[in-house]
């Protein structure tokens, strides 16, 4: 979850749904717990006002860029490790438009999580009911049937993560695809995750009564076009890079017939809510796809 006090909004991050590029665009709107204490604070805010103009680490200072480099550390090491990634490539002078949120009392206490991806129903109980209700809240999707493929091969390319495990257990995607519609034909809660509940697109954003808790989806198809109409109604710019990529083909190279109708039933609620055609085969969307391509 990100979210931004000076802007008002908060980012509901889906995992492999662009999010990283996402949370990389929003870092100079979002406000983060420095997690700087103390007498320390002064000189930290004395620092930011410092360094607020330097658009790079090739006009830092010597010292100025220790400095940042420290920080950087410090925060992904006491409070989120995913910051460094996060930071990666960005003006160093984002830290004066971080602080505003730490350092200004008149700031909610309430900081944004790179790492976590809460569901908007976590958010809303995690934070205060007017922010969830006053904030603009919006999220990124993609073709659920897509978002099993690039799931799949993300997992499988973590080696060394418990995701990576149970992946490898499966033998193959179409292992995968079979046990995620057993537990779905068994309506099981708990599968290849361990003991947390596996949630797809929709849970994310739709409440138990399937009632959108956000203001705006947007979609991976569309998505520099849908982000720049959440940009125009926040007030604000940004560029989304290509950040933390699975790697694989066409999403429909990876399907069988008798797969791809599994996949349909395990995210039959994603497809309805989230508004993507479930009505053609696999070979009438293959079909559909080579259209698209000649006709571009």
């Amino acid at each position: 979850m990100l979210i931004s006090h000076s802007h008002k909004f908060i980012f509901v991050h889906i995992p492999k749904v662009a999010g990283s590029s996402i949370s990389h665009a929003l870092i100079p709107y979002v406000h983060y717990n420095l997690c700087i204490d103390g007498e320390l604070k002064e000189l930290v805010a004395s620092f930011f006002e410092k360094i607020k103009d330097k658009t790079s680490h090739e006009s830092l200072s010597e010292g100025e860029a220790c400095v940042v480099n420290e920080l950087i550390g410090h925060i992904g090491k006491v409070s989120d490790r995913q910051f460094t990634d996060m930071y990666n490539d960005a003006d160093p002078g984002i830290f004066a438009k971080l602080s505003p949120s730490y350092l200004n009392e008149t700031y909610p206490k309430v900081y944004s999580e790179f790492l976590l991806h809460d569901t908007a129903k976590a958010v809303r109980e995690k934070i205060p009911t007017s922010i969830f209700n006053d904030y603009f809240k919006f999220a990124v999707v993609r073709n659920p049937l897509e978002w099993l493929v690039s799931l799949y091969y993300y997992c499988l390319q973590k080696k060394g993560t418990y995701l990576h495990k149970y992946i490898v257990r499966l033998g193959s995607f179409e292992g995968y695809i079979d046990y995620l519609h057993r537990c779905k034909s068994d309506s099981k809660t708990q599968n290849i995750f361990g003991e947390i509940y596996w949630e797809t697109l929709s849970d994310y954003l739709f409440d138990d009564n399937d009632n959108c808790m956000v203001d705006y989806i947007i979609k991976m198809e569309s998505i520099h076009e849908d982000f720049a109409k959440v940009g125009k109604i926040l007030g604000f710019e940004a560029n989304l890079p290509h950040k933390n990529s699975s790697k694989h083909d066409h999403y429909l190279n990876h399907y069988t017939d008798e797969t791809y109708e599994k996949a349909k039933f395990i995210m039959n609620r994603d497809l309805k809510l989230l508004k993507y055609s479930e009505e053609l085969s696999l070979q009438q969307k293959r079909e559909q796809v080579n259209a698209n391509l000649t006709l571009s």
